[in-house]
This record gives structure tokens, sequence and C-alpha cells, in this order.
């Protein structure tokens, strides 16, 4: 009985798509959006740093989407760890970046978040938000649709975790779930 059920519904279905065909005169088509020249230059170059982060990288999975996540010391005036991963699905690119800092000194915290903030700020016009109690920053780019980030202190452990969406702004939602998965991000470190 489902079966029959289900075959009707399905017969249904399909003369109802048939009649909505007649009716436009043609099948409908997804619309797709145009990527100019600049936009296709800037993918394959995404492409092309994914594809290395892959040869040493680990799968992560952030916010339900899956990352291939790389990690590198950095020596110089303030030690850091950086991290990158990049989105596997390659039909909505996005990139998180990590900078985590095992502070000695902790009167330099406010520094190293005047100097981010500040090199963000070329890149776009920053605006300080809230998700929550959470502060964060958020901007629109010419090279991106959002970039998303926040600072999060644990004792002597600063991190500056980001978000950059290159082909889908997320949404006030995706948004607020973006910055409740940047704070729990882990805290880079590599393990010897």
């Amino acid at each position: 009985m489902k079966k029959i059920l289900l075959a009707t519904t399905l017969a249904t279905l399909l003369s109802g798509c048939q009649l909505i065909d007649q009716i436009q005169g043609q099948s409908q088509k997804p619309s797709k959006i145009e990527e100019t020249p600049e936009q296709t230059e800037m993918f394959n170059k995404l492409d092309a740093q994914f594809e290395r982060i892959k040869k040493a990288g680990t799968e992560i999975e952030f916010n339900g989407g899956k990352y291939i996540k790389q990690t590198k010391a950095v020596k110089g005036e303030v030690p850091r760890f950086i991290s990158v991963a990049a989105s596997v699905d390659r039909a909505n690119r996005k990139s998180i970046t990590s900078e985590t800092f095992y502070l000695k000194d902790l009167s330099i915290e406010p520094t190293l978040t005047t100097r981010y903030i500040n090199e963000n700020k070329k890149v776009c016009d920053l605006q300080t938000l809230n998700s929550g109690d959470t502060p964060y920053y958020a901007c629109d780019g010419k090279d991106f649709q959002r970039f998303i980030f926040v600072a999060n202190k644990d004792k002597n452990i600063l991190s500056f975790r980001s978000l950059k969406a290159y082909q889908q702004k997320p949404t006030d939602t995706e948004e607020k779930a973006i910055v409740k998965g940047l704070m729990n991000y882990p805290f880079d470190t590599i393990s010897r």
C-alpha cells in the first residue's frame, strides 16, 4: 500500500513539474552568478593555497563544515603559533586564521590587540559588534564577502581567530554561530 501511495505521489509531482514547464514555455535553469576575472584569479589563488595546506595539514570540523588545517610556529619579537584552515567546500570558500600567543609578559596584551585591529582596519572598515556577551569585529570587503574576528584570552594565552567568507555572506544567525565557533576554536600548539 505504501509503494502505491509513493508511486502516486511521485507521478503527481512529476505532472506538476511538467505543467509548470508548459506554462513557462521552457525548463527552469538554475541561476548562476557570473564571476569577474578578478574573482576567478582570487579563487584560483585560494585553490592553490588549499592544495598547499592539504599536503601537510590535518582535517578538522568547524560549524559543521570540513576544513584542512596547518599550524606553524613563528619566531620573532613575540613568538606565536599561526594556523590556517581552508574549507574543503570549493563552492563556498572560507578560511580560518588563528594567531596564538603564549605570553610571558601579560602587559603586552593590549598592544598586540591594538596592532591586530589596526592591521585589519587597513583591509576593511571593521565594526565592533556583540554576540550575546561576546564582543567581535566584522566587516565586508572588496576581495571577500565577510571578515569576522574575535580575541580570546585565557590566563597567559591570547588568540586572535578570524574567518573570511569569500563567496557567500553569512546570515546573522550563521555569523553568531561563527563567533561562538571561533571562541571555542582550540588554542594552537604543535606536538613534538
